[in-house]
């Protein structure tokens, strides 16, 4: 699992509960901004903890190392951005042909929204829980507590991955899934 935040260390988390070996790789500049507080040990339990910086030749190398072990690669970080450092759904197949890849992001990873940021309250506004969740018809909208964008997205990002998997076993060939947390 690369990512910081809750949708795909969560789905990580998921996994290792299901008896999965999950390395969660984080940057060594951006720190899950849950880090330090209750939930951070909720979202990334049972997981080992690595810091790579895929950016460099020696943390390219590392990650590629771990991509040919590995049977799934929950990916969240921004649209394009491993793609920026060479590190594309194909080349990561030269890898391990039978990768089964999850891109996790707010608005795609494509379209003019892609770069726009993305957190749980925007997941819940545009996937409509918030208008849903409100005290009264006539009430405003009301954010669903804790992080139900996240949460959905996490639990689609495993579905979704376990899903990949079973069909590379089958046919030899991974593939890959685009998951929105904006429309969760």
């Amino acid at each position: 699992v690369t990512g910081t935040n809750i949708a795909g260390p969560f789905a990580g988390c998921l996994m290792a509960e299901m008896g999965a070996k999950v390395l969660q790789a984080e940057a060594p500049t951006i720190a899950c901004q849950t880090r330090g507080t209750l939930a951070w040990s909720q979202n990334h339990r049972n997981e080992y903890s690595i810091t790579i910086n895929s950016a460099s030749p020696a943390g390219k190398k590392i990650f590629l190392k771990c991509v040919e072990w590995a049977d799934i690669w929950i990916e969240a970080g921004r649209p394009g951005s491993y793609a920026k450092r060479g590190l594309t759904d194909e080349v990561c197949w030269k890898h391990n042909k039978k990768l089964a890849i999850v891109h996790v992001s707010g608005y795609g990873q494509f379209g003019p929204a892609k770069n726009k940021p993305s957190y749980d309250v925007s997941g819940q506004a545009m996937g409509g829980y918030m208008y849903m969740n409100g005290v009264s018809p006539t009430s405003g909208p009301l954010k669903v507590n804790p992080y139900l964008s996240d949460y959905a997205t996490a639990y689609n990002a495993c579905i979704c991955a376990l899903s990949i998997m079973t069909n590379a076993r089958i046919t030899g060939e991974g593939d890959a899934c685009l998951l929105y947390t904006s429309d969760a």
